[in-house]
């Protein structure tokens, strides 16, 4: 629904395109560039395995990632 592989799918880009932006002041923005693009945090998805240890949901299980190991005719 939100995310296709890596890559964010049309309805989550659509979403986030209007969400806002909380600060404690407006005049927190005078910190940034007029040029400068907000984006979200990557945050795993609940039925996903956290890629990035320091971005772990409260939902999101620990599974290990597989090793896949490919193998020739000669082994």
């Amino acid at each position: 629904l939100f995310r296709t592989y890596h890559n964010p799918t049309y309805f989550s880009r659509r979403l986030s395109r209007f969400a806002d932006i909380y600060m404690a002041s407006l005049s927190c923005l005078l910190n940034y560039d007029l040029q400068h693009t907000f984006y979200p945090r990557r945050t795993p998805l609940q039925h996903e395995s956290p890629i990035w240890p320091e971005q772990t949901s409260t939902g999101a299980m620990n599974i290990p990632f597989q090793s896949h190991r490919t193998t020739t005719g000669s082994e």
